[in-house]
């Protein structure tokens, strides 16, 4: 087994994000059984490995058989995906036949709303066309402009120059009426990628919940558990330090969002998808990522896993598994052939600490269904999702937790709903 102790460190700079890395991006190419250790300053006289380590690979760690398994059980949880940020690369022309909101109109729009603080000129929307004239790079926001509302005549750049003169108020409510015409979500370019696993709330999904493959394919994705769990025993071996402190808190949790005896509470799968430079993110930060490969046994060609800050680059094939710093700058070179290459990456989700009881959770999601399928709610409306602002500190989820039982929860919240002392919003 080979060791290598890298001596430096390259600046690659940030500009590197979301661009796709090639054989110009590294000097060294591991296809063998490999530690690499970051820098390791020389007044670190003591120096704790697992604290330097960039990676650890190991070959043909997966006995056919299991592989075939985890290739069958899992693929399908890579389907078409938009939300995968800058690791999906430059984002082209058009996203699905609509198109970007450019960095130009982004800034114009937010110059004419009075939210680009740093403006000083006198005038800053002409400033923006002379800074952005020649621009065709997406906002950094990744919206789209919803082609059912914007009308087919409507020329930006004409719109803008004959507002700019207005008064704030006048712009601000030009503005509007134009932010009304650009999507809300952000998109990236259609990847083949999808998670399975648990997932943690954010504020349009409050809840904590099993994914939506998980769910509607929980016979493959039970499958795929002993090939999880060996990732993570190899994790245990490679990487002790680092897999007790992530084992730990997936052991807070409750065992309904753990997969099998593992470490992970989330596994993201990529179907022959070539990551632009990026670096992760949502993952437990004292944790480590595991990413293993499988395929349908037909060759395929690159998809060299390239770190350009240290010009390294490792050849994971399928059977073979990689312990690796994720946040460090990642990605993928060009993948050939007819193969079909499916990456597997398991990780603990660092907000699923805040996820309570799983019937706890479970009722978050039933009275948030409740709310949006009741159209005699006072606050419902079409296309509401269900959810308020303080809708956890209201009297109306406390008496629905104490309707279902789960006085436990209640009691923690009634001294706020009653006015004992102020709320806390939980959304």
């Amino acid at each position: 087994m080979k060791t290598i102790y890298l001596k430096n460190r390259f600046e690659v700079g940030e500009k590197l994000l979301g661009t796709f890395l090639d054989d110009s991006h590294y000097d060294i190419l591991i296809q063998e059984d490999c530690d690499v250790y970051k820098p390791i300053p020389p007044t670190d006289k003591n120096p704790n490995l697992e604290d330097y380590l960039l990676l650890k690979f190991r070959k043909g760690v997966f006995s056919p058989e299991m592989q075939v398994t985890a290739y069958q059980s899992l693929r399908e949880a890579a389907g078409e995906s938009q939300n995968r940020g800058i690791a999906a690369g430059p984002r082209t022309e058009k996203s699905t036949g609509r198109d970007w909101v450019t960095l130009l109109q982004e800034k114009v729009l937010e110059t004419l709303s009075g939210t680009m603080t740093t403006v000083t000129s006198d005038n800053p929307v002409d400033d923006m066309y002379v800074k952005y004239k020649n621009s065709t790079e997406v906002g950094s926001r990744g919206s789209v402009w919803l082609t059912q509302k914007r009308p087919k005549d409507f020329d930006f750049d004409v719109w803008a120059h004959s507002v700019k003169n207005l008064s704030p108020n006048e712009r601000l409510e030009e503005v509007e009426k134009i932010y009304d015409w650009i999507s809300d979500t952000s998109y990236a370019n259609p990847v083949n990628s999808g998670i399975a696993g648990y997932f943690d709330r954010y504020p349009r999904i409050p809840y904590c919940r099993t994914t939506s493959y998980s769910t509607n394919h929980n016979d493959k994705f039970k499958a795929s558990i002993p090939f999880i769990e060996r990732i993570s025993e190899l994790f245990k071996e490679l990487i002790p330090g680092r897999w007790e402190v992530q084992n730990r808190e997936v052991l807070k949790l409750d065992p309904s969002f753990r997969i099998g005896n593992s470490a992970y509470t989330t596994i993201t799968v990529n179907k022959t998808y070539r990551t632009a430079a990026h670096r992760d993110a949502g993952d437990l930060k004292e944790g480590f990522g595991n990413l293993s490969v499988v395929s349908n046994g037909v060759p395929y060609t690159g998809a060299y896993l390239v770190f350009p800050e240290f010009r390294a680059a490792v050849d994971v094939q399928p059977g073979d598994v990689i312990m690796m710093d994720v946040h460090e700058i990642h990605g993928n070179t060009s993948i050939g052939g007819e193969g079909e290459r499916i990456s597997v990456v398991c990780y603990m989700r660092e907000k699923m600490a805040d996820c309570k009881s799983k019937a706890y959770e479970d009722t978050r999601y039933n009275f948030v269904e409740n709310r949006r399928l009741n159209n005699k709610h006072p606050l419902w409306h079409e296309r509401w999702n269900g959810v308020s602002k303080g809708m956890w500190e209201t009297e109306e989820w406390y008496k629905y937790l104490v309707d279902n039982g789960l006085h436990e929860y209640a009691a923690q919240i009634e001294d706020n709903i009653y006015g004992k002392k102020a709320g806390v919003l939980d959304i």
